[in-house]
Order: C-alpha cells, then sequence, then structure tokens
C-alpha cells in the first residue's frame, strides 16, 4: 500500500497501475478494498468488495473493519443489506402474476393460476427464506 500511496500522491499513473496490479494478488479484505478504493479513487475494486460484504453478514465486521471503510460506508451497507432483505421476503412470499396466456405445459389456465403461489413458494420462497443457508436473491435467475 506504501508504493500506491506514494504513486498517488506524485500522480505517477504507472506505478499507481502497478500498485494496483500486485495488490490485486494479495488477499485484502473486503473493508480494506473499499477503504483503498475510497482513498485512491480505485472504481473496480468497489462492487467486488461491496458484494462480497452483503453476501455476508455485517455483524461479521469487526470494529477495525467499519473504522477503515468509514461509518458513512457502513451506513450504507447497512441500509443496503435491510432494502436486500425486505426485497428477498417480498420476493419469497409475494409471487408475480402469470401471463395470461395458457403455456404449452398448462391446459387450464384457471387451474394454473390457483396452484402458482403454493407452488411457487414451495420451489422459491422457502429457499429464499431458509434460516441457515437462503438462496441470493440473483440464485432465482
Amino acid at each position: 500500500t506504501h508504493l500506491l500511496k506514494l504513486a498517488d500522491m506524485w500522480e505517477i499513473a504507472a506505478a499507481k497501475k502497478y500498485a494496483i496490479h500486485a495488490l490485486d494478488m494479495v488477499y485484502l479484505s473486503p473493508s480494506r478494498r473499499l477503504e483503498l478504493a475510497g482513498k485512491f479513487a480505485i472504481p473496480d475494486w468497489v462492487r467486488p468488495a461491496v458484494r462480497r460484504i452483503l453476501d455476508g453478514k455485517l455483524s461479521q465486521l469487526k470494529d477495525d473493519d467499519i473504522c477503515a471503510m468509514g461509518w458513512k460506508v457502513y451506513s450504507m451497507l447497512v441500509n443496503a443489506m435491510e432494502m436486500l432483505g425486505e426485497e428477498t421476503r417480498r420476493t419469497a412470499l409475494v409471487p408475480p402474476g402469470m401471463i395470461k396466456d395458457p403455456s404449452i405445459q398448462c391446459t387450464d389456465h384457471t387451474s394454473c393460476q390457483s396452484i402458482w403461489p403454493k407452488l411457487r413458494f414451495d420451489k422459491i420462497g422457502r429457499d429464499l427464506l431458509h434460516p441457515k443457508t437462503p438462496m441470493k436473491l440473483g440464485g432465482i435467475v
């Protein structure tokens, strides 16, 4: 990180690029990557770091992690986690409507419409709401 700091301070693009590449080869915690991404303008690190944090539990972050990324970023992550939880519950419990045109597999559209909510909950909703290993929203698609 020293090379990154110096390269950024002296605006040496090649050295900064080299430092970023070198840091990509070693393990840095997601919170550390967020900290460095904000400090040294490394946008490519933001999405993967945020995704890794949101895929886990915020309670697993240590005080040092929170201080490193900053309280403002941590607050945004808490809000994002809350919104993801709400969307996951909504997706699990409220099935989307069925298409009006019956498909080839559905010979009686009224019957298909009536079993759709239960079938969808049994196949998707339970997995989304599983207490130990919940399916991520991206796993539906």
